[in-house]
């Protein structure tokens, strides 16, 4: 099984319900660095946000079919439109080989 691959197709499907959430616009692995690399929309410019995934079930499937969702955490209450990368650990999900 291979967990890193799994979670590239989970963040370019998970989407926050939130009218003025992030968007993501693309992910790609960097297998090398353990990390996921999410490029996401977002409205903004004032301040800090963070990224995170918030993990949900995981079906016993080849491959592996896991539900998540991206959450931002920021008190930014700009309204600039901002193109930025989340970057996601995925030791810190437990999601290394």
């Amino acid at each position: 099984m291979n967990k890193l691959s799994v979670l590239v197709l989970i963040a370019l499907i998970s989407v926050q319900s939130n009218a003025f959430a992030a968007r993501i616009t693309g992910a790609k692995l960097d297998a090398q660095k353990k990390n996921i690399l999410i490029s996401v929309v977002y409205v903004g410019g004032c301040d800090k946000h963070r990224f995170s995934l918030q993990m949900g079930a995981c079906l016993e499937s080849m491959p592996v079919h896991c539900t998540a969702k991206l959450i931002e955490k920021t008190d930014d209450l700009c309204e600039g439109m901002i193109s930025a990368q989340a970057k996601i650990s995925l030791k810190k999900y437990s999601l290394t080989d």
